[in-house]
């Protein structure tokens, strides 16, 4: 049977630092492909920190979050995996919010915006909260290392993952502050089972390998799929030069 590999992993980052941080997420990259991942799932916001707070706000680190993420986009031409990463993005006003994108091929695809239908093997994506029947959940979350909480993911990961896939990731200890601290604990599971996690406080890599589990999604395998958008009838795509709002399709030759 075909199957789908996925990896969620936390960059060992510099908090606000974006270029040194997109060098280390071109690595998991690396490895990624190496090991012939069709998904990888980064940690939210790792390019600037999740711990940026009112930084956000500054044009500096919104303009070199920007280009870091460019550069992200443009490593990608010639690799096969998709990757899911969150970026805080800002406009003219430096008004700044939240964006989940999908990075593949030298294109990019901003999930949230445009609600677009987004497909891997056969699988179809959504991100926590907002899902109904898709077969895989995301969810990028900013969980800080307290007594139990470990414990508290595992749960939440076993729940949310009965007859799905359910891929979490946490900031890591690059992240940490006086008042948080954050381990790079990921988790992949399915059908109410882990599948893999990586250890609290270790290199933050999880991944496992998933059977397609059924007719239709096999023979859909070995191919990445984000759903073309049409505006005005004319389909929007977005590269490393641009900021269109895109989509994309992402097909193995």
């Amino acid at each position: 049977m075909q199957k789908i590999k996925i990896a969620a992993a936390t960059p060992s980052i510099k908090l606000a630092d974006c270029q040194y941080n997109a060098a280390r997420i071109i690595e998991l990259m690396e490895r990624a492909e190496n090991e012939q991942v069709d998904l990888l799932v980064l940690s939210g916001d790792c390019i600037a920190g999740a711990t940026c707070d009112t930084l956000r706000s500054h044009s500096t680190l919104l303009g070199a979050a920007k280009q870091a993420l460019q550069k992200i986009v443009q490593t990608s031409i010639g690799k096969k995996l998709a990757i899911i990463l969150g970026l805080y993005i800002g406009n003219e006003q430096l008004l700044c919010h939240f964006d989940i994108f999908a990075v593949g091929r030298g294109e990019m695809h901003s999930c949230l915006e445009e609600e677009i239908p987004l497909t891997i093997n056969g699988y179809s994506l959504c991100f926590y909260p907002y899902f109904n029947d898709q077969s895989i959940i995301i969810d990028l979350k900013t969980s800080p290392e307290i007594l139990g909480a470990a414990n508290e993911r595992r749960k939440t990961a076993k729940e949310l993952s009965q007859n799905r896939i359910y891929v979490q990731t946490n900031p890591g200890q690059g992240e940490s502050t006086t008042d948080h601290v954050y381990s790079g604990h990921n988790i992949i599971a399915q059908n109410g089972e882990i599948l893999h996690e990586s250890d609290p406080f270790g290199d933050g890599w999880a991944v496992a390998e998933i059977v397609a589990s059924n007719e239709t999604e096999a023979e859909t395998c070995g191919r990445i799929q984000f759903a073309p958008t049409r505006v005005d009838g004319i389909n929007k795509a977005t590269t490393a030069d641009g900021w269109q709002n895109s989509a994309f399709i992402c097909t193995e030759q």
